[in-house]
């Protein structure tokens, strides 16, 4: 007799509720927010700075319909995502919704979505319950917990963008897996929002671009070109060309809006200053309040290629070099 199999819609449901399960009783560190809090009331409870500054510009954007000139520097430095996010739950439900519950809520559902793609793939080599049991060991490290689920991450956004990422890496092979344009397309689209959410992965996208397009040209015109099976080599080139275009061609409104109002395509003005910091030495950093950017390794590229160190004109060629090579 064949082993039952659930449905993926069923998979899904128990997913989402264990996941909703830690967001909302699981508490790795102190003193997190009350997930009923209102916006005004996560501003006020904030320790950290970035959930203020977006919390204050989705309420911005929710009454006046788009940010106001004061609050203008709050999306050169992060990405829209978040701030839309939140403003839509403003806006649908108005300033005294528990966002945070909402976003919790969101993110179980986001989630679930990876696991049931993951379930889905290791499903074809385990059996059904190790297939079920596996993805969920993400969730078994407090890290993941705090930063995918609970209130101190749900408040900064990552969570959104690394969901999106995931997604992308998984639909891809989907779409390779079964040579799908639309999931080409989907993993496309995912990895631009998992940018609109987060700048680093605009970064991650440009890697991705340079390393694609390498891979296709050695892919075609190399020796490679024959040790792989003919149609797996179609499906692997049609996804990789259909999900850097798709993800470039959605990512193309933000730049057009700085490009308008900035007079540069950048995707944030953070980039610059991470390209920027990346070819600073550790003495240039900390003696400007930078010693933080140093512990976290932002000036690697320095670190690495001591010829760079200082030439911030070329910083943002170098550093994807770097990311490249």
């Amino acid at each position: 007799m064949q082993a039952f199999k659930p449905q993926p819609l069923l998979v899904g449901i128990f997913y989402f509720l264990i996941l909703l399960s830690i967001a909302l009783w699981a508490r790795d560190i102190p003193n997190q927010q009350d997930v009923f809090n209102t916006i005004q009331q996560l501003i006020k409870a904030s320790t950290m700075g970035d959930p203020g500054s977006f919390a204050t510009a989705a309420i911005d954007i929710a009454t006046n319909g788009w940010i106001s000139v004061a609050n203008e520097w709050i999306l050169n430095l992060w990405p829209p995502g978040f701030v839309l996010l939140e403003a839509l739950i403003i806006k649908v439900l108005g300033p005294d919704a528990p966002v945070i519950l909402v976003l919790q809520i969101l993110a179980a559902v986001l989630f679930s979505i990876v696991l049931v793609l993951m379930y889905d793939l290791l499903n074809e080599y385990v059996k059904s319950k190790a297939a079920f049991i596996l993805p969920l060991l993400i969730f078994a490290f407090p890290v993941s917990r705090v930063f995918l689920l609970e209130p101190t991450g749900i408040t900064l956004g990552e969570n959104f963008s690394i969901g999106f990422f995931l997604l992308c890496t998984l639909l891809a092979f989907r779409s390779v897996e079964r040579n799908s344009l639309r999931y080409a397309c989907y993993a496309g689209l995912c990895l631009a929002l998992s940018a609109y959410f987060r700048s680093q992965f605009e970064l991650i996208l440009l890697a991705l671009t340079g390393w694609g397009v390498l891979l296709i040209i050695a892919v075609l015109f190399t020796r490679l070109k024959e040790s792989i099976e003919p149609k797996l080599l179609r499906s692997v080139v049609m996804t990789i060309a259909i999900v850097l275009l798709v993800a470039h061609s959605s990512t193309l409104p933000w730049r057009a809006y700085h490009w308008i109002y900035q007079g540069n395509p950048s995707w944030v003005q953070t980039s610059n200053l991470v390209f920027e910091n990346s070819v600073k030495t550790s003495e240039q950093l900390k003696k400007n309040s930078g010693g933080f950017v140093v512990e976290g390794g932002g000036n690697l590229v320095c670190i690495i290629d001591p010829a760079s160190c200082g030439d911030t004109a070329n910083a943002k060629k170098i550093f994807v070099l770097c990311a490249l090579f």
